[in-house]
């Protein structure tokens, strides 16, 4: 099973997301130390809660080769491309649905990237078809999302 952990300041947050994903173990574990072994763990971060610090908690994530959920209230395409390059593992908005929130958690469990469905396209709409569809970490409804947006903007030129 799949571990958990959770960065907000929002205990309200906290237990939305425990509701969500009954079939995690989601724990409250701060700070980051050496001692703990994270094989396996996906990190649920509220960007909302920790902006000034953001970088510093990414950072900590990843040196202990944590995949990082990345979630805030605003999320924009900007910042997803930020982030993505960074890397983390996923992001999106703070109040996704349950089965959105399940869907990221199963794509970076997978070792894949996911991003909200509101940025896939835009995401992706200026970089090269062909790359993309080699790239290991992109899932599969993502590059779906290409190849369709590719077709559609190829329609609208003829």
């Amino acid at each position: 099973m799949t571990n958990i952990i959770t960065f907000s300041n929002s205990q309200e947050q906290i237990h939305r997301w425990g509701k969500k994903l009954p079939d995690y173990n989601i724990n409250i574990l701060l700070p980051i130390t050496e001692s703990f072994t994270y094989e396996g763990v996906i990190a649920i971060v509220d960007e909302t809660s920790y902006k000034k610090d953001i970088d510093k908690i990414i950072n900590q994530l990843k040196k202990q080769k944590i995949r990082i959920l990345l979630l805030e209230e605003n999320p924009t395409f900007e910042k997803a491309k930020e982030f993505i390059k960074s890397g983390i593992c996923g992001y999106g908005n703070l109040e996704l649905n349950s089965k959105q929130l399940n869907d990221a958690i199963k794509v970076i469990r997978d070792d894949l990237t996911w991003l909200a469905p509101e940025f896939k396209t835009e995401l992706f709409s200026d970089i090269n078809q062909k790359e993309i569809l080699q790239h290991k970490r992109i899932d599969n409804k993502c590059k779906n999302i290409i190849i369709l947006s590719d077709e559609i903007i190829s329609i609208m030129k003829i």
